[in-house]
């Protein structure tokens, strides 16, 4: 057995392989885009170290492409060989393939269940920690995100190799739960630790957005732009919210200068490129910006994946840029692919399409419900199953507004506005917003964000 500097124990002989995964778990901690190569070095040399065989595991499933389901099949069992072979290994391990197994089936937070239960006794084991926190993060349970690091955080020490990391953890569930003073806080603290903490750095935007700090925001991400932008395509979403930054500014020629340079700057079919992009111009032809030819592209990836229904938070852009774009025949396409998923199938997103998604893509089709018998309040109250952050979401809630703005309904119109003034002061949408729905003289109870 050797012991890791993250504190991953592995039963292997070989001090080469150990070292190569401590490279591979520094890339994925700081979203660089060596850890695929470093892994791969870990297995020549031992083909039957489990971690390296389950970490390509998780990397395929949280690449949320339909294809790759078989690819992280091969690692697990490549990893349940590995096991059988050395008969007795660590119980770490045994968590990584456990967990790995329940997220190739499509069970992301129970996958993230199984990595927790062995935390309880390893609580510094970051490998798992980084997992839990990434498939909570995919798979809607925010809550769930801030309950683990705070059960763990006590057990780590300041310095420990991978502290400044949990750090960047902990930042982003305060955020997202609202604790904005303590989040900045912490992902200061995060970068103070680890100045490469990419996810710390990445918190302390979301806050400055809630607060609508744009200014702050904007000086914070250029002065770390050297810094982000040698991150993998987790720079784009860096990228993504420094334009939503001058969006909110209403320098529109400014936000789409960094889609065309940061943000979009070769055509990737990853779905978290799609999102950034797609929620980008979205929420800039709202604001009744031109975004001209960029949406092509984007439809033409998006057609390509129609029937692809492994992540809705994925499906659910891809067909914001059919919409956009508009091909109706490619979204009612996708919607039907949607609708397939959510009868036939038992997994995670089959729940989540029931629940939400199904309802969010007829809304944003603008299929028959949505003139009078889809309760919007109801689908945005539910948005949160679809995985992401309140500010990736948020552009279904802009959309859900406007929606219930356009067909004359005040009560939906506020109670959606007053869900978005819970998570943000009142911002650039705001007004805008409430101008489009005084157009259509929509009667009002109550004072919005009061």
């Amino acid at each position: 057995m050797v012991l890791d500097r993250f504190s991953g124990r592995h039963t292997s002989d070989s001090a080469a392989a150990v070292t190569h995964i401590e490279r591979a778990v520094r890339a994925m901690a700081e979203h660089r885009p060596v850890a695929a190569e470093a892994l791969d070095e870990a297995l020549s040399c031992d083909d039957m170290l489990i971690a390296a065989h389950a970490l390509k595991g998780f990397a395929a499933v949280l690449l949320a492409k339909a294809e790759l389901g078989a690819v992280a099949r091969a690692s697990l069992a490549a990893a349940e060989d590995a096991r059988a072979r050395h008969g007795a290994t660590t119980a770490g391990e045994q968590a990584l393939v456990h967990g790995l197994a329940l997220a190739v089936d499509g069970r992301l937070l129970a996958a993230a269940s199984a990595l927790e239960t062995h935390l309880e006794d390893e609580p510094c084991n970051f490998v798992l920690l980084k997992l839990s926190h990434a498939l909570r993060f995919m798979g809607g349970d925010l809550p769930g995100m801030l309950k683990m690091t705070r059960k763990v955080l006590p057990a780590w020490e300041s310095g420990a190799e991978g502290s400044g990391f949990v750090l960047g953890c902990h930042a982003f569930g305060l955020e997202e739960a609202g604790f904005y003073e303590q989040a900045e806080r912490t992902g200061r603290a995060a970068l103070e630790s680890e100045p490469r903490d990419a996810w710390g750095l990445h918190a302390v935007s979301h806050v400055h957005e809630m607060q609508k700090r744009t200014a702050e925001g904007i000086r914070w991400l250029e002065e770390s732009r050297p810094f982000w932008t040698g991150c993998n395509n987790f720079g784009s979403h860096v990228a993504w919210h420094l334009a939503l930054f001058h969006a909110e500014e209403e320098d529109f020629g400014r936000a789409l200068e960094i889609y065309d340079k940061d943000v979009r700057p070769v055509p990737t079919d990853d779905f978290r490129d799609i999102a950034n992009a797609t929620s980008l111009l979205w929420r800039l032809e709202q604001f009744g910006a031109t975004v001209g030819y960029r949406w092509d592209e984007l439809a033409e990836m998006a057609r390509a994946r129609c029937d692809d229904t492994t992540l809705m938070f994925a499906s659910l852009h891809r067909l914001m840029a059919l919409v956009a774009a508009g091909e109706r025949m490619s979204a009612t396409q996708l919607l039907d692919s949607l609708l397939s998923c959510a009868v036939d199938n038992l997994d995670d997103q089959a729940l989540v399409a029931r629940e939400v998604a199904l309802d969010v893509a007829r809304a944003l089709i603008g299929a028959p419900e949505v003139g009078g018998m889809l309760d919007l309040p109801r689908v945005a109250a539910r948005l949160p199953q679809l995985g992401g952050s309140h500010a990736q979401r948020d552009v279904f809630v802009r959309t859900l507004a406007l929606i219930a703005a356009r067909r004359g309904d005040g009560l939906a119109f506020e109670e959606i506005m007053a869900m978005r003034c819970r998570n943000r002061q009142p911002d650039r949408f705001t007004f805008l917003a409430q101008a489009r729905r005084n157009a259509v003289a929509l009667p009002t109870k109550r004072t919005l964000c009061a």
